[in-house]
């Protein structure tokens, strides 16, 4: 559980937000059906990438191991055209404990 009084809450939140972007964004190219990256999905995830890159430098002491994550999946987002493969590689970051942003204990 997240403890709110820690000074990197505020932060935690606010990537998890940020990550929820992304969720919707994967959930609306499931509902339609969408399997191939277009430059609409491409864009929308990227700018969030961006985002979670500032956030990282900005509050995460440019953490090397979250930046690695975050360049993977930009990676994958621009050179594999399935979404589901993006889509894989961004829970297994984000979902549990381990080189991410904590968002997976509020």
């Amino acid at each position: 559980m997240l403890n709110l009084n820690h000074p990197l809450s505020e932060h935690i939140i606010r990537a998890g937000a940020l990550q929820d972007r992304i969720r919707s964004t994967l959930n609306m190219c499931w509902f339609s059906d969408q399997v191939l990256v277009d430059e609409e999905t491409q864009i929308a995830i990227n700018t969030v990438l961006f985002k979670l890159t500032q956030l990282n430098n900005e509050h995460f002491e440019a953490n090397a191991l979250i930046q690695n994550q975050l360049d993977a999946l930009s990676d994958t987002i621009l050179c594999e055209p399935r979404l589901d493969v993006f889509r894989k590689q961004f829970y297994k970051f984000v979902e549990g404990p381990g080189d991410n942003f904590g968002t997976w204990a509020i």
